[in-house]
């Protein structure tokens, strides 16, 4: 099941659209985001725009679906704030009530026609009208187009070998990246995407890789010596970034790295990607592929308040945190998935069509979406979707990229009573571990 991609709006369309607001920046606003990366970036560039006016705001997260009995009881709850919902889809033909003022959604797709009519850009536009609402409203510079447009690029990036992250934009989308890169906020180029690649010593951002997992690299400190050894990196580079290698010595590098890895983690680790004109070139978000996996790792870890404090420049304490947090889930996983694949060489998962079932109990509950992902990037199993159960800890379902639209299956689970949390855009996480529930997600998933 994958979602159709329909026509995207222009900026035209989005700016005609939120003429019709009325938002007083004195207001105290609550805005409430989509946990998924565009959403929680768009989400942090209103309310930067929000400081800049001198307003007041408080920042919430929420499933990427929502019914709209839900939406409903928010409204009500903060009735006196002007309400925001950046990239949350609503369930349910029921009306939006008004209230003292219609909330004001921002993307996503809706199935009453009235919640519909009350959108502002679509689901391939949510950092664009987020940008046209902070500019045409609020306090909006430079830095919120950058930010934006990062959140365009990151909301459709890809991994896999030859995307073209500008070629799948459209309308309002595309018209945000053009004028960022006019402007010199945005520059495209080619390179290495692996996290880190800019900010941490080279041979530390092979032995903690975990998004790609590079099979016989990552925990394995000895060959990720014995690698660049065999490259002849000079010794002064190993506790420089890998982006400060000379392209002779990254030359080097790529003819020893490359070929041990299957090819689906060496698109991951080079390739197209965008730099940020007013960001440092060691910082953390510097980097398009830098930010992209920000945002997965904080919705892995649940740290999404964090990543959102970092997006609205906040360079110092909360950035250390996060990147100590990473490092230290980086090691946990890595040996959590050395000791599931070692189990599963001694016991063959069940596999009922394209879904892989694997019972563990190796890794804690927010490892079991990334204990998929990798278990599928490494054709662990020959599977489309990967179930693992964890007794008193989770069940999460990984999938491969386009086999399963998330909207869709949230808005399945919801109807069946079955509460889930996003955990990655291709993973979800239930607490429920009871058999029924086993069941019913095994039999909703065989049915996509």
């Amino acid at each position: 099941m994958s979602g159709k991609r329909g026509k995207a709006a222009s900026f035209k369309t989005i700016t005609k659209q939120q003429d019709s607001l009325t938002i007083d920046p004195r207001k105290h606003f609550l805005v409430a985001s989509s946990t998924l990366p565009e959403a929680t970036m768009s989400a942090s560039l209103i309310c930067r725009s929000i400081l800049r006016s001198d307003g007041l705001f408080q920042l919430t997260f929420l499933e990427p679906v929502m019914t709209v009995e839900e939406v409903n009881a928010l409204r009500k709850t903060h009735s006196k704030s002007t309400v925001i919902l950046i990239g949350i889809d609503l369930a349910g033909k029921k009306r939006v009530k008004k209230g003292t003022g219609y909330p004001i959604l921002v993307g996503g797709t809706h199935d009453s026609s009235q919640a519909e009519s009350l959108r502002i850009g679509d689901e391939h536009t949510i950092s664009a009208a987020a940008y046209v609402i902070a500019k045409e409203n609020l306090n909006a510079t430079s830095q919120e187009l950058q930010l934006a447009a990062a959140a365009t690029l990151v909301g459709n990036f890809s991994w896999s070998k030859g995307f073209d992250v500008l070629a799948q934009l459209k309308g309002a989308a595309k018209s945000l990246v053009s004028s960022a890169q006019k402007e010199k906020l945005i520059e495209e180029h080619r390179g290495y995407r692996i996290f880190g690649a800019n900010f941490t010593p080279l041979n530390e951002v092979l032995e903690y890789s975990i998004r790609p997992y590079l099979q016989g690299l990552s925990g394995r400190h000895e060959n990720c010596e014995r690698t660049l050894e065999e490259a002849d990196v000079p010794f002064s580079k190993l506790r420089m970034p890998i982006s400060s290698l000379t392209n002779e010595e990254a030359k080097r590098l790529n003819g020893i790295l490359l070929p041990n890895l299957d090819s689906n983690t060496t698109h991951y680790i080079l390739g197209q990607d965008f730099s940020l004109a007013q960001e440092r070139k060691e910082s953390p978000m510097r980097l398009v592929s830098g930010i992209r996996s920000i945002s997965e790792i904080a919705l892995t870890l649940q740290e999404i308040g964090t990543s959102s404090a970092i997006y609205m420049g906040d360079r110092a304490q909360q950035l250390q945190s996060f990147l100590n947090s990473y490092l230290t889930y980086s090691r946990e996983l890595i040996r959590a998935f050395q000791g599931l694949r070692m189990s599963l060489e001694n016991e063959i998962p069940e596999i009922r069509d394209s879904l892989a079932i694997i019972q563990t109990s190796e890794g804690k509950r927010k490892m079991l979406g990334d204990l998929g992902r990798i278990i599928l990037e490494t054709d662990l199993v020959l599977a489309d979707m990967v179930m693992i159960f964890t007794e008193g800890e989770g069940i999460s379902v990984t999938w491969r990229p386009g086999v399963v639209h998330l909207q869709s299956l949230l808005r399945i689970m919801k109807t069946k009573g079955i509460n889930a949390t996003t955990v990655s855009t291709n993973s979800i996480l239930t607490d429920d571990t009871s058999k029924e529930t086993r069941n019913n997600l095994q039999e909703t998933l065989l049915e996509l």
